[in-house]
């Protein structure tokens, strides 16, 4: 799997991705939000 934040207002983080069958990602606020 490949994971990219290369697209408009993408904005992710992984956390873990130990094993296929357990990837964690996580999506930072972004700071022009409220």
């Amino acid at each position: 799997m490949h994971i990219s934040s290369q697209f408009d207002s993408g904005n992710i983080e992984v956390v873990s991705a130990q094993s296929p069958d357990d990837i964690r990602l996580t999506i930072p606020n972004d700071n022009q939000s409220e």
